[in-house]
């Protein structure tokens, strides 16, 4: 089974998350992408970042981008 993975990275001033697994086809369909901005900027520490999105979204893998 393939997992939902949300990998964050910074760009142009904020973070952003990348989606890809099975629920990026649904992603994109709502959103027109499978990659949205958050809501936080690239000031903002990665470990707040990751601990805000994993709490959001249980059962979702996610990871910083390498």
């Amino acid at each position: 089974m393939e997992k939902n993975i949300i990998t964050l990275f910074k760009n142009a001033g904020m973070w952003r998350a990348r989606f890809s697994g099975p629920h990026e086809e649904k992603v994109r369909f709502l959103f027109g992408a499978n990659v949205l901005p958050t809501a936080f900027t690239d000031a903002t520490a990665p470990e707040f970042v990751l601990a805000q999105l994993r709490e959001l979204n249980p059962g979702v893998t996610v990871q910083l981008a390498v």
